[in-house]
């Protein structure tokens, strides 16, 4: 049974009646605009040991091994909306509690356009006067001519711009799960593994008792598909851990594969034995009657060579 498949089913289909009252949850902190991190804790779920999944408002986005206590890191899923939003953590057995996180709209940006700078002043000196000396009795005397300057002034204009809020993403991400192809491996196989709930392009990293066993990356959509090899893990119940951002969970076995050949071959590495002594008594009993025949007495003690083929010795009589 996968830890996480099982938990959103039952939180699912449990009422709200049906959830503990002992159970607390907690966010930290409990505003932030879309894609802000916070901190989910939760304590009180004495009920049941299995695992808990977070939602928001009904859709999870967050998984923990953990049951009774414990705390995860999590983001406001994107596209969400400003205004209030449920945070419900749920345990396998049906007890949960909720906490309200305030999703903030994002800052609008100013832009402010610089005054355009105005022309420098001209200033006109008036010339100097002139006198004429007297070649006769009359002077004239020049009048002083003044100008006075003309100055333009342009107001400066300052335009605000609204940036415009970012439209929501299109794209919803994937409900947390962690899914094997099967929970019963032999030692040194391979395991295929599927996940979804992580954060968009993330890195995943795969674990078992802290031991990395593989790694990968998350899709657009926060999802992975990927397989690990059990070389060095230990037999017995284990824990696949996927971290993404979030802490995504599933429980194995892992089995050792049997050595023994059982009483058949027992029976047959017997037998192979017997029919090995019978062919060396048979080879023996061979070679001494051979032996017996090449070999005869004469009368009176004398010993007589007998031909064992064609290239052996003649007969020596006495």
């Amino acid at each position: 049974m996968l830890l996480a498949a099982a938990v959103v089913s039952t939180l699912i289909s449990s009422p709200p009646s049906a959830l503990g009252q002992s159970a607390r949850v907690a966010v930290n902190p409990a505003t932030g605009p879309v894609g802000s991190r916070f901190d989910v804790s939760w304590d009180g779920f004495d009920r049941c040991r299995g695992g808990v999944v977070v939602l928001w408002d009904d859709d999870a986005i967050a998984a923990s091994h953990d049951a009774q206590r414990g705390v995860l890191t999590t983001a406001v899923p994107r596209g969400e909306v400003p205004g209030g939003h449920e945070v419900r953590v749920v345990s396998r057995c049906g007890d949960g509690a909720s906490a309200r996180f305030e999703v903030t709209a994002p800052p609008t940006p100013v832009t402010t356009q610089p005054s355009p700078q105005l022309p420098p002043r001209l200033t006109t000196a008036p010339p100097p006067p002139t006198t004429t000396p007297p070649p006769v009795t009359t002077t004239t005397t020049a009048t002083a001519t003044t100008s006075s300057p003309t100055t333009t002034s342009t107001p400066a204009t300052t335009s605000t711009t609204a940036a415009r809020a970012p439209a929501p993403s299109s794209r919803t991400p994937s409900a947390a799960a962690l899914v094997l192809t099967s929970t019963d491996v032999q030692l040194g196989g391979t395991l295929a593994v599927r996940g979804s709930g992580c954060a968009p392009l993330a890195p995943v990293r795969l674990t078992v008792q802290d031991g990395r066993v593989g790694e990968t990356t998350a899709d657009d959509r926060g999802a992975f598909d990927t397989s690990v090899r059990l070389a060095d893990v230990p037999s017995g119940q284990q824990v696949l851990r996927a971290e993404c951002g979030i802490v995504l969970s599933a429980v194995f076995d892992v089995t050792t594969p049997s050595t023994s050949g059982g009483p058949v071959a027992g029976t047959a590495v017997l037998l192979l034995v017997v029919l090995a002594l019978s062919a060396l008594v048979a080879a023996q009993f061979v070679r001494l009657r051979r032996g017996g025949a090449a070999t005869g007495a004469l009368p009176g003690g004398a010993e007589r060579t007998v031909p064992r083929g064609p290239a052996g010795p003649r007969h020596r009589r006495p």
